[in-house]
């Protein structure tokens, strides 16, 4: 809509985008072209998107695309497509740094995040810039042609450009590691890893004590005297004899907290060893001239009839 003279009317504030001039709506958002005809939604999203990028380039977190393919004139037959590779590389490392920001166990706010990653944008770029100018001043025969090109002097650039190259990536592991340490638990994978190490250096040393303490009493079990074996018949003792017999196995039941029968002569040898006296206790079989069963119990080594 126009006024009288022809002038395109206005709903609120001019703005200008890329050369271009229109008019806001009370929202502050793009509404008419410098025409005065409405914004299509299509056109307002344009727009919108072209101040968005702007303004990252303004604050140095925008990937400048142009002025990296421009770097490789000199150097690639396809500079754009350099530069795309390069954009994705930095793009590699921004998911990189942003997905170590959502990991962190200080669990960081969207805008945190995004705050630092922006920064990390911001210091990739201005690190980068070197690297770029070093890349413009170097020159492939393949571009330059075979007979515009000096040899020795592509040979010095080519080593500025490496040692451009070797100085960002010493700097971009620098800031990962600086990230890692502040935010992305670095400090407490140390603690844990170095907790890890003490309890596997303790566990190593236990079994090796327990190793040594089996030895050390499995040698000093061998010098002692063995255990004897003591042979009583039920069937064929007299009821005094039993009565004793039993009596004692009652001591020694008593003394050493153990059952009064085994099934296995070893099983109450063991216990004997285990005593720490074994010579004060001999082994007893009893049974019966009658009957297959046989048991095993411990009496006091100078127990007789």
């Amino acid at each position: 809509m126009a006024t009288k003279d022809g002038s395109p009317k206005e709903s609120g504030m001019p703005f200008k985008s890329r050369g271009k001039v229109g008019y806001l709506d009370a929202d502050g958002n793009p509404s008419l072209d410098e025409g005065g005809k409405p914004l299509s939604a299509k056109q307002k999203a344009a727009i919108m998107n072209r101040e968005e990028e702007m303004k990252a380039m303004e604050m140095g977190t925008e990937f400048p695309l142009d002025r990296v393919a421009h770097a490789y004139n000199h150097s690639a037959l396809t500079p754009y497509n350099s530069a795309r590779a390069e954009k994705e590389s930095f793009d590699k490392h921004i998911d990189r740094v942003r997905q170590m920001l959502k990991d962190s166990p200080q669990n960081l706010s969207t805008s945190q995040i995004e705050k630092i990653v922006n920064q990390e944008k911001k210091d990739y770029l201005r690190e980068r810039e070197s690297v770029w100018n070093a890349r413009s001043s170097t020159v492939s025969s393949l571009v330059a042609g075979k007979s515009k090109f000096n040899y020795k002097q592509s040979q010095r650039r080519s080593n500025a450009l490496d040692r451009a190259e070797d100085g960002f990536y010493k700097k971009l592991e620098r800031r990962i590691s600086d990230i890692d340490e502040t935010y992305g638990g670095a400090k407490q994978r140390r603690e844990a890893a170095a907790a890890k190490a003490k309890a596997k250096a303790d566990r190593a040393s236990s079994e090796a004590s327990v190793l040594e303490n089996a030895k050390s009493k499995a040698g000093s079990m061998s010098k002692k005297p063995k255990v004897q074996t003591f042979k009583h018949d039920i069937a064929r003792s007299t009821d005094a004899q039993n009565k004793q017999f039993a009596g004692a196995a009652a001591k020694a039941v008593k003394e050493l907290g153990s059952p009064a029968m085994f099934s296995k002569q070893a099983d109450a040898k063991a216990v004997i060893q285990a005593s720490g006296n074994p010579s004060a206790y001999k082994v007893a079989r009893m049974g019966s001239s009658t009957s297959d069963i046989v048991n095993w119990t411990i009496l006091p080594s100078d127990f007789s009839y």
